[in-house]
């Protein structure tokens, strides 16, 4: 059994102190036919950051992975490294995905995700957050990863796939963008 560590309470709390209160869920993935490899195989992390990352205009920043379909968009997503807070990650992985400056307005939810996968349980805390998008341009720093991303209406223009992933409604609902 590995799980991954998660933040401490008190860093937690102190986060909670600053952008509010979190809802929190705990998601069970038990899906054999899908390939966990990733998250096996990722280094030592500390969490993740999911980021609702808005615009001017309200717009909702998504992401497509370098190498993906032409369908598969995302939110903006990462790792939270060693000696780094969520505060910190969430900036980082903002600027590199998006190109942009963000601010973290709201910690909307923590979701601790229990994924069970041939012989492994893993367990993967995600924080997720509305940000605010500092600048109107901007074009991903990490291009090794980000082939493009772009900014949506959040009802008209989000990827159709979301209405049946429970992950994307909740992390949607979590943070009141529906």
């Amino acid at each position: 059994m590995y799980f991954v560590e998660k933040p401490s309470d008190e860093k937690i709390e102190r986060l909670e102190e600053k952008y509010g209160k979190a809802k929190r869920r705990i998601v069970t993935w038990d899906r054999r036919e899908v390939d966990f490899r990733r998250e096996m195989e990722d280094p030592l992390c500390f969490g993740e950051v999911v980021l609702l990352i808005e615009d001017r205009e309200g717009r909702l920043a998504i992401v497509r992975k370098r190498g993906s379909s032409a369908n598969a968009w995302d939110t903006p997503t990462g790792i939270i490294e060693e000696g780094e807070g969520v505060e910190e990650a969430s900036l980082r992985e903002g600027y590199e995905e998006t190109g942009r400056k963000v601010r973290v307005e709201r910690l909307a939810a923590i979701h601790q995700l229990r994924v069970h996968w041939k012989a492994w349980d893993v367990e993967r805390w995600f924080f997720v957050l509305r940000c605010r998008a500092l600048s109107d341009s901007g074009t991903p720093e990490d291009t090794a990863e980000i082939e493009e991303v772009k900014w949506v209406r959040v009802v008209e223009e989000l990827p159709k796939w979301w209405a049946d992933s429970q992950w994307h409604q909740d992390i949607l609902a979590d943070s009141e963008f529906l």
